[in-house]
């Protein structure tokens, strides 16, 4: 059995009747299945989910590049307001400009996850697969994270939280199978794809497909959409498969099953725009026992989903959460609107924001001088960007393609999201539209005004805010008192704390004092997320300790 399976739950409340929670969570994926009303979509087991599931219509992500989009997920809180808007904050080279090369996150002390709160409360986290949010690693958020761990195992007699993470639907599995491009992870990508998903290839005809307004309409890009819809074909099947083992363990009647993806397709002008399309997702929700499909349509975003899952299993939200609990017993009204935002894509800059309501959307670019799709390497591999690149040097681009390669920009965007749901037409400076104007604008300054915006500084000088010059922080170690036969362990600066005894493989997660053992040390280290997790301390055993007299001594013995 796992050390952490047995450690660190003294003082915890039991949760014989908590549910198991199921998270599943596609890479770039539209709402582009059949229980949306595609009929081109070949999603026989996702639809055959949504038939015992609320499905939800008007569901949004914080961000349409994957990493701040689950920053905002696991943390309850907007990108911008913990640091983690940038996409990326590792590995991507210099910031425009110049300036350091990494740095990560640093949510304000008291922030934890959604999963290390859950672990608060009894559960176990079990994490399959992708864990970019811009934090890091903290050790303290997953009892197991691993990119394909085996849950087999998990542990029996506390409730579960369980992430899977699909990523067939990814971006870059529609870069094309064969690649002569010199960049050798540009090669393994393609060699990849060609393994993986060379038996789900011509599915779909490229004739059938429907070529949204921001596109071209040529044969590549016909191609690449006919790809697409093969890859979310590929991505149902493994959905499949996962439902099917859920059911065989036991774990699918009575498990309380959420999914959505990241954010929208892969695509230029969805991936990374913040127009509409890039930003809505599907999302089910499937409660135990429930057996008939329901629809709703209000408004949800994903910094909802933390403090839903929390209630959902009984837990309050945090107060520095800034979504509402859209679920369950606990079910807060609906708002008028929901924020999302646009940074740094690797290496090109932005800075957007958007204010989406029930029909229209409202943008404000507060940089208008760079085009919406600026050149961007990882991008440019994709068949569709190449084949606008053709036409833009050929000058034969559409004025609904072309309009997206061009600045300045406005500086404001409204769009009618029930007659232009492409997001084409920019009604902000139509007169018929002044008085929706005028509203969307007291909107977004009231909404705006609510919500910390680190981006209101450069890059530069918010990582100098949250490390302290440029120079990862660390966590002290933890500190240890003895009181009546138990240990309390202490972390200064809010940190998360770790804890086992020696010898042990796993942490526990630290949630009450722990009664003191004879004979046994224990080990306890600490991390804040976007800082580097501290040594560890050992609190020596009685026997380490001396007299036999001690009162640390006597409690064990007894």
């Amino acid at each position: 059995m796992l050390a952490i399976i047995h450690l660190g739950l003294a003082g915890l409340p039991a949760h014989a009747r908590q549910p198991d929670i199921i998270l599943i969570l596609f890479d770039d994926l539209s709402p582009r299945l059949g229980a949306y009303g595609d009929r081109l979509a070949s999603t026989p087991h996702l639809d055959a989910f949504a038939r015992h599931a609320t499905r939800f219509d008007r569901a949004y992500t914080t961000s349409a590049v994957c990493a701040p989009s689950r920053a905002a997920l696991f943390s309850g809180m907007h990108q911008q307001s913990i640091g983690a808007q940038h996409h990326r904050t590792r590995g991507v080279g210099p910031w425009p400009g110049g300036g350091p090369v990494e740095y990560l996150a640093v949510p304000p002390p008291e922030v934890k996850f959604f999963p290390e709160l859950l672990r608060r409360e009894g559960y176990a986290s079990w994490n399959v697969g992708k864990t970019d949010y811009q934090v890091g690693d903290p050790f303290t958020i997953w009892t197991r994270s691993e990119p394909r761990a085996d849950w087999e195992n998990r542990p029996r007699g506390r409730p579960l939280l369980a992430v899977f993470n699909i990523a067939y639907t990814h971006e870059s599995y529609l870069w094309p199978p064969e690649a002569s491009n010199p960049d050798p992870a540009v090669r393994a990508v393609a060699a990849r794809n060609k393994l993986v998903l060379n038996a789900f290839r011509g599915l779909t005809k490229p004739a059938d497909v429907s070529v949204p307004s921001y596109l071209p309409d040529t044969s590549i890009v016909r191609q690449d959409l006919a790809r697409l819809y093969d890859n979310v074909a590929f991505a149902d099947a493994e959905f499949g498969r996962l439902i099917a083992r859920l059911k065989a363990e036991g774990l699918y009647d009575d498990s309380i099953i959420l999914v959505t993806s990241d954010h929208g397709d892969g695509l230029p002008r969805v991936k990374r725009a913040l127009q509409a399309p890039g930003l809505r997702v599907p999302l089910f929700l499937k409660m135990p026992g429930r057996t008939q499909a329901r629809t709703r349509s209000d408004l949800v975003s994903f910094v909802d989903l933390a403090p839903t899952i929390l209630a959902l299993a009984g837990a309050p939200p945090a107060a520095w959460h800034q979504g509402r609990v859209f679920a369950g017993r606990r079910k807060a009204a609906e708002p008028s609107h929901v924020l999302a935002g646009a940074d740094r894509f690797d290496e090109t800059a932005s800075h957007q924001r958007t204010l989406i309501g029930r029909r229209y959307q409202y943008i404000v670019n507060h940089r208008p001088d760079l085009p919406a799709l600026q050149r961007l390497a990882y991008r440019e591999n994709l068949p569709t960007m190449q084949e606008i690149r053709r036409l833009e040097a050929l000058n034969a681009l559409s004025d609904g393609v072309a309009q997206w390669l061009s600045a300045p920009r406005p500086t404001e965007e409204l769009y009618d999201l029930l007659k232009d749901p492409d997001c084409q037409t920019n009604l902000a400076n139509a007169p018929a539209a002044s008085r929706e104007l005028a509203r969307a604008r007291g909107a977004f300054a009231r909404v705006q005004g609510g919500i910390p915006d680190l981006s209101r500084t450069d890059e530069r000088t918010m990582v100098y805010s949250l490390w302290n010059g440029t120079a990862q922080p660390s966590t002290p170690q933890p500190t240890f008192r003895e009181e009546a036969g138990f240990l309390h362990i202490n972390a200064a600066d809010m940190g998360s704390i770790g804890w086992r005894l020696a010898g042990e493989q796993e942490w526990a997660l630290y949630g009450a004092p722990i009664p003191i053992r004879v004979g046994r040390s224990v080990e306890a280290k600490s991390i804040r997320y976007g800082w580097q997790e501290s040594g560890v301390a050992t609190y020596p055993s009685a026997f380490d300790r001396g007299s036999s007299n001690s009162p640390v001594a006597r409690n064990a013995a007894d």
